[in-house]
């Protein structure tokens, strides 16, 4: 899928754009980095946060309640248990939902270079001589509507029921979790 969008997803270098245009498509990547970026901050220092509650009390916690033999030492197995969380539940979450908001940025950028196209159709003029150039136009847009209808149903059918299994497991480790944290059996 990321292949096709890189392939068919239109470019700054294929439109005429103002520079003030340019800059409201740049502001939207920018942002949505920077969002990415936060995103993966906070779920990890969260996750550390979490890990990391052995150091501020008199016990060895570990992160998550299992058995652990004797002849293990604590802090090898706590570091096992935060490389187990780390990379199976914190980097799951973070990549599935960094490529959901990286799919609907882009396609949202790609929509607002559809309506700055359809906006500037007519400022081709259809003189004699522009009147192909201004039907291919015309077809150019057409196509990329059409591909770009075509492409938010199959983002629509491909997460739907990826995201009800999702947060399904989500909410109801959330519940147990809490129903643990609530009755003290951790």
């Amino acid at each position: 899928m990321l292949q096709y969008v890189r392939t068919t997803f239109w470019k700054e270098s294929d439109l005429d754009m103002t520079d003030e245009e340019k800059y409201i498509c740049k502001k939207y990547y920018n942002r949505l980095k920077i969002a990415m970026y936060v995103f993966a901050c906070s779920c990890t220092s969260n996750l550390f946060g979490f890990c990391c509650q052995t150091f501020f009390s008199d016990e060895n916690i570990l992160p998550l309640a299992c058995y652990k033999p004797d002849w293990v030492p604590f802090y090898s197995f706590w570091f096992l248990q935060v490389l187990v969380i780390f990379f199976g539940v914190n980097m799951a979450v973070i990549c599935l939902d960094t490529l959901i908001m990286t799919l609907i940025v882009l396609t949202h950028i790609q929509f607002r270079l559809l309506n700055h196209e359809v906006e500037n159709l007519y400022s081709y003029g259809l003189g004699q001589g522009n009147r192909k150039y201004f039907v291919n136009k015309l077809k150019k847009i057409v196509r990329h509507h059409n591909f770009l209808l075509e492409f938010t149903q199959k983002i629509n059918m491909t997460f739907s029921e990826t995201f009800l299994t999702y947060m399904g497991i989500i909410i109801i480790a959330i519940c147990i979790e809490m129903y643990n944290l609530s009755t003290g059996d951790h």
